[in-house]
C-alpha cells in the first residue's frame, strides 16, 4: 500500500504529526516550506472502481492568485531523502517538489503559492499562514490523461477526470505530513528558521 510506503521513506525522518498541536506564539515568524506532490502508477489501481464520485474538468478557486514558487529544493532536504525512496520503488512518480521561506501571516497577507507541473497535468495551490496555530490549506487536481482514463466510456464529451486534495491541517515545525489520495498523494514539512538562518 502506497501509505506503508510512505511511512517507510519517512521512518528515519521527523515523525507524522497527530491530530493535537499546542499553541504557539502569535507573532510572525519565517518558516521554511517543503512541499513534495507524488503520482501512484501501481498497475493494480487501474481498472477499479475506487473514484466515481470524481468530477470531469473541476476548477480551482483562486487559481489566478496564485504565484509561482521559486526552484527546486536543496539535495539534502528531508523531502528530498523521501524523494530517493520513492522514485527507488517504481511504483511513484514525482510531479512537483518545491522548497520556499516565508512568514507565518495572517490568513489574509499569506500568499497563495501555484502547484503545477508545465504540461497541465497537476495544477493548484498551496497556502501557509498563523491563525493562533500554525495552519496549511492544500487544494490540488490531478488530471488523468484521456487514453488512460477508465471514466471515458462515461464521458462522451471528453475531458479528464481530474483527482482531488483538498485538506485543511494545523501544522506544527519540524513535523511530517502526508495528504492521502489513492491516485495520488503530497508531502509537507514546515520548519521555523531562526535569526541567522538556523533552524528548529
Amino acid at each position: 500500500m502506497i501509505k506503508k510506503l510512505v511511512i517507510a521513506a519517512l521512518f528515519l525522518l521527523p515523525p507524522v504529526a497527530g491530530a493535537t498541536t499546542p499553541p504557539i506564539e502569535s507573532a510572525p515568524r519565517q518558516y521554511e516550506i517543503e512541499v513534495m506532490v507524488f503520482q501512484n502508477i501501481r498497475p493494480e489501481l487501474e481498472g477499479g472502481e475506487l473514484w466515481m464520485n470524481e468530477r470531469i474538468n473541476p476548477e480551482i478557486k483562486d487559481l489566478d492568485k496564485a504565484i509561482t514558487t521559486p526552484a527546486p529544493p536543496r539535495e539534502d532536504s528531508d523531502l528530498s531523502k523521501a524523494k530517493e525512496v520513492l522514485e527507488k520503488d517504481g511504483n511513484y512518480r514525482i510531479l512537483v517538489h518545491k522548497q520556499w521561506i516565508q512568514n507565518a501571516d495572517a490568513p489574509s497577507d499569506s500568499p497563495m503559492m501555484r502547484m503545477n507541473t508545465e504540461d497541465g497535468e497537476l495544477d493548484g495551490t498551496f497556502k501557509f499562514f498563523m491563525s493562533r496555530f500554525l495552519h496549511v490549506d492544500l487544494n490540488l487536481l490531478f488530471k488523468e490523461p484521456e487514453s488512460k482514463s477508465m471514466f471515458q466510456a462515461d464521458n462522451p464529451e471528453g475531458g479528464n477526470i481530474s483527482f482531488e486534495i483538498r485538506d485543511h491541517r494545523r501544522v506544527r515545525s519540524n513535523e511530517m505530513y502526508y495528504f492521502d489520495h489513492p491516485k495520488f498523494g503530497a508531502l509537507v514539512q514546515v520548519k521555523q528558521v531562526e535569526t541567522g538562518g538556523r533552524k528548529n
